[in-house]
């Protein structure tokens, strides 16, 4: 018997006229940097965004 898979998206809105226009996809999408100045870098996580991020402590084999 396979097992079912359950995906959830969940996300909230200042608005219903917000909820609605998401509904009928209706996004927006910015730059990463209009979001950082947006936010103040008050962010929780500094490396929201990050592409790469170089470690020259950690070894690769």
């Amino acid at each position: 018997m396979k097992k079912g898979v359950l995906y959830t998206c969940a996300r909230t809105f200042k608005s219903r006229e917000y909820a609605e226009d998401f509904l009928r996809g209706n996004l927006r999408f910015m730059p990463l940097n209009f979001y950082t100045k947006l936010e103040n870098d008050s962010r929780e996580d500094e490396y929201e965004g990050v592409s790469s991020f170089f470690q020259p402590h950690l070894s690769t084999f």
